[in-house]
């Protein structure tokens, strides 16, 4: 069976923890095997600063949510880095 490999942006997994809906959806999917959800030091790490600085986790309560992830995603090496879309000062309007 083939199961479609994904990366998940950093504001998915903060979104699915507070929020629910479609980014818990999406994280559940990964959670159930329907999709493989790959991570990287950098993702985990954004994950870990959003939630002690901006949502005012301690280290052991975020500690906890990242092992959880850490269950059902796959760890990557970042290899390099390529830029798709080149973002501009109106974030709601990508340039390609």
């Amino acid at each position: 069976m083939f199961v479609l490999g994904v990366v998940v942006d950093t504001n998915v997994y903060i979104s699915a923890i507070f929020w629910g809906g479609k980014p818990r959806d999406v994280i559940n999917f990964g959670r159930d095997g329907k999709i493989q959800i790959f991570t990287s030091e950098d993702i985990e790490q954004k994950i870990l600063d959003k939630l002690m600085t901006k949502f005012g986790l301690n280290s052991d309560e975020a500690g906890r949510v990242m092992a959880d992830f850490s269950t059902f995603t796959k760890p990557i090496r970042v290899s390099r880095r390529i830029h798709v879309v080149k973002e501009c000062k109106d974030r709601r309007k990508p340039q390609a």
